[in-house]
C-alpha cells in the first residue's frame, strides 16, 4: 500500500499501519508548538503516523534562551576576564574556529547572557578614592515611594549600585564613591537627604576592599 505525503510517496505495510491519526494545522509543524502533560499532539487526517511517544514527551515548552554548553560557557568566562578579545582570540582560547565562535557570541548577545560590554577603570586613578555604603530607609514601603526612590536615586551618577534590601532597617544599601568628605557631605545635604519620603541615612565608610570581583561563576551551570 502507498500513501501520498506532501511530495513524497511512502509504502505503508499492512502490519505498520499507524493506530491513531490526529489533526493539527502545518503551522503547528512549522513552529514546534509545545504540549503541556497529558496533551496529546494532532495531525492532519490526511498525514497518518505512528503515534508512539508517551504523554510526558510533551512536559517541555519553549523557552527564550537555549541551554548553555560548556564552549559557551568558556566563551563566557573568557569575555567576563577580557571584553576587548577579538573573536579569533576568544576562538582559540575555546578551541572554535572564527565564525562558529561569532555565531555563539551573537546568540549569546541576542538571548541576553551579555548584558554589555565595558572597560573598568581604577578608581583610584581617576581620584575617586572615597567609598561609602548608604543605608536609606523610607518613611512608607509603599509601591508609589518604592518607586520614587529609585526614579531619584538613578539620576545621582555617584551612586555606582542601588538594592532594595530585607532583614535590616534600612530599605536601600547604596554604594557611592567621592573624590573626597567635603564632596561626599555636600552630596548628602543638598541632594539625599532632602528626597521626599526619606526617613533616615547611614553612611559607612569604606577602610579597605579586601575582596573585588566583575565576573560571575559559571561552576553551577556545569552538567
Amino acid at each position: 500500500m502507498q500513501r501520498m505525503v506532501g511530495q513524497e510517496t511512502q509504502k505503508v505495510m499492512p502490519n505498520q499501519m499507524p493506530t491513531r491519526q490526529h489533526t493539527a494545522s502545518s503551522k503547528d509543524l512549522r513552529e514546534g508548538t509545545s504540549y503541556k502533560e497529558g496533551q496529546q499532539p494532532s495531525f492532519p487526517s490526511q498525514y497518518p503516523i505512528p503515534c508512539a511517544l508517551e504523554p510526558s514527551t510533551y512536559k517541555r515548552t519553549r523557552t527564550v534562551s537555549t541551554a548553555l554548553d560548556r564552549t559557551d560557557r568558556r566563551i563566557l568566562e573568557q569575555i567576563q576576564k577580557d571584553a576587548s578579545l577579538s573573536v579569533a582570540e576568544i576562538a582559540d582560547k575555546v578551541g572554535l574556529s572564527s565564525t562558529p565562535c561569532s555565531r555563539r557570541i551573537k546568540r549569546l548577545e541576542e538571548e541576553g547572557y551579555i548584558r554589555k560590554r565595558v572597560a573598568l577603570l581604577e578608581q583610584q586613578k581617576v581620584e575617586l578614592p572615597i567609598t561609602v555604603m548608604v543605608h536609606v530607609s523610607l518613611e512608607a514601603q509603599t509601591q508609589e515611594k518604592l518607586n520614587d526612590f529609585e526614579a531619584a536615586i538613578s539620576e545621582i551618577p555617584d551612586v555606582m549600585e542601588c538594592y532594595l534590601i530585607t532583614g535590616s532597617t534600612a530599605d536601600y544599601i547604596l554604594k557611592i564613591v567621592a573624590p573626597d568628605m567635603d564632596y561626599y557631605q555636600k552630596l548628602l545635604l543638598d541632594k539625599m537627604t532632602g528626597m521626599p519620603g526619606v526617613r533616615s541615612i547611614i553612611s559607612n565608610f569604606v577602610l579597605r576592599q579586601p575582596v573585588y570581583k566583575t565576573e560571575l561563576p559559571l561552576n553551577h551551570l556545569e552538567s
